[in-house]
C-alpha cells in the first residue's frame, strides 16, 4: 500500500485503481500512485479519463513495438 502523509496530519492512500475522494482541504484524484488535487469531482472525472486513456494508448503502444 502507498500512502501520502502530509504535515498537517492528512494521509492518503494512492494504491489501487484511480478514483475521487474528498478530504478536509478538497477533492483528489489518487490512485495508481497518483494523487492529484481536482478543484471538484466533475474534474476528476476528466482527470481520470485523461489518465485512463494516456495509459491505454501508452499500454497499445508498447504492445505493438513487442
Amino acid at each position: 500500500m502507498s500512502k501520502l502523509t502530509f504535515s498537517d496530519g492528512i494521509t492518503i492512500d494512492t494504491s489501487g485503481t484511480l478514483r475521487i475522494i474528498k478530504k478536509i482541504d478538497g477533492y483528489y484524484v489518487v490512485g495508481r500512485g497518483l494523487s492529484c488535487p481536482v478543484s471538484s469531482i466533475k474534474e476528476g472525472h476528466e482527470v481520470i479519463a485523461l489518465l485512463t486513456s494516456t495509459y491505454e494508448i501508452t499500454m497499445n503502444k508498447n504492445k505493438e513495438n513487442k
